[in-house]
């Protein structure tokens, strides 16, 4: 089975901050952040990862290359699992969570819909054809999933995708095998394979 790992960056200075930020201002994981990402690093040891996709937001990149240096793969790179377009919101106070916006305020606040996420997301996802690590942003990983899962926004209202969490779909077919977990059971690394459980 190739599959598809899914894993949100961690806890960054935006998040502290509660500012939006996809395109402007240089915020770097918080301490609390790293140590999420490296406890994430020590559960995906053993899965069979061919290649390594990172959205081009610093936060995911920090993210990455923790992740990426257990694998001794380099990241590539990649547009369309950037964060959230937050248009001319980009770079505001927002102390909420943007996953919890319907889509009626998404659109007055003129924050990118969650239709264009599954779409760009979808591309991408359609282009992999081998076990591949991709480090993103907790709603862009939502509405994907939830898509896949057949929910709409307001369906998948609940689910809430932690910093550093992982989330796995088989590749072609986008079978959700594990959704915002903090940790990979022996029964899901055998199943994908994991090579010394």
């Amino acid at each position: 089975m190739k599959y598809a790992v899914f894993v949100r960056h961690g806890e960054s200075e935006s998040n502290i901050r509660a500012v939006l930020s996809s395109r402007t201002g240089s915020y770097h994981l918080t301490e609390k952040g790293i140590g999420q990402v490296e406890k994430t690093a020590q559960q995906l040891d053993g899965l069979g990862i061919r290649r390594v996709y990172c959205s081009p937001v610093e936060r995911a990149m920090e993210t990455c290359g923790i992740i990426a240096k257990r694998f001794k793969l380099e990241p590539e790179i990649r547009e369309e699992i950037r964060e959230t377009d937050f248009g001319k919101s980009e770079g505001i106070y927002f102390p909420g969570k943007i996953s919890e916006l319907t889509d009626e305020e998404r659109e007055e606040m003129g924050i990118e819909s969650w239709s264009s996420h599954v779409k760009r997301v979808g591309r991408f996802f359609s282009g992999l054809s081998e076990n591949s690590l991709i480090v993103s942003h907790g709603f862009l990983i939502k509405a994907f999933v939830s898509d896949a899962l057949g929910l709409g926004s307001d369906e998948s209202f609940g689910i809430n995708i932690r910093f550093a969490s992982i989330t796995i779909m088989s590749i072609p077919d986008a079978k959700v095998l594990c959704l915002g977990a903090v940790a990979l059971s022996h029964e899901v690394k055998s199943r994908l394979g994991a090579r010394g459980i």
